[in-house]
């Protein structure tokens, strides 16, 4: 597991099989709804397969409290980023600022983890909560060809990204 940065300790920790087990139930409906139409797993399967494939997979939570996770994610090699969250996190303005701090953290440090710089999400057409957040991270949206889901990429230029 690669060394996790000082400054993503506070809300980063290397990720445990427990941790799929609280999140598997209740994970945010849009997540929810991207794991089962894009991989066609169950949230349990979906979690599994991202923590053995990830490089890193790690558990997000709220500062003093790792033991109760609010998300997972990680970067599945080359570059495919992953992250999902638990229904109930973001409902306090204490877990948005910690959440809005800790993202551009995360996506650079997740860039650096990627072979050669790049990075690709993937989501549905009609998650546009997550469109917009992914937007907001600097990930550039490819054009929407009207037959699936919509593809995302990062990548560490700064003409391309620009909370990098």
């Amino acid at each position: 597991m690669p060394m996790i940065p000082p400054e993503l300790l506070p809300f980063t920790r290397k990720a445990f099989p427990c941790d799929i087990q609280t999140l598997k139930d209740n994970l945010r409906q849009d997540d929810m709804n991207d794991v089962r139409r894009l991989s066609g797993r169950d949230p349990e399967e979906a979690l599994r397969r991202g923590c053995l494939r990830s490089s890193p997979c790690v558990t997000f939570f709220m500062p003093g409290k790792p033991e109760q996770p609010v998300g997972m994610g990680g970067v599945v090699p080359p570059g495919i980023a992953w992250v999902l969250f638990h229904k109930d996190f973001l409902k306090t303005k204490k877990e948005r600022d910690v959440f809005l701090k800790a993202c551009p953290l995360v996506r650079n440090w997740f860039l650096s983890r990627s072979v050669g710089g790049f990075m690709h999400n993937v989501t549905l057409r009609e998650n546009k909560r997550i469109r917009r957040w992914l937007r907001w991270l600097g990930a550039q949206e490819l054009p929407d060809t009207g037959r699936g889901p919509i593809h995302f990429y990062f990548t560490k230029n700064k003409e391309d990204n620009r909370h990098v």
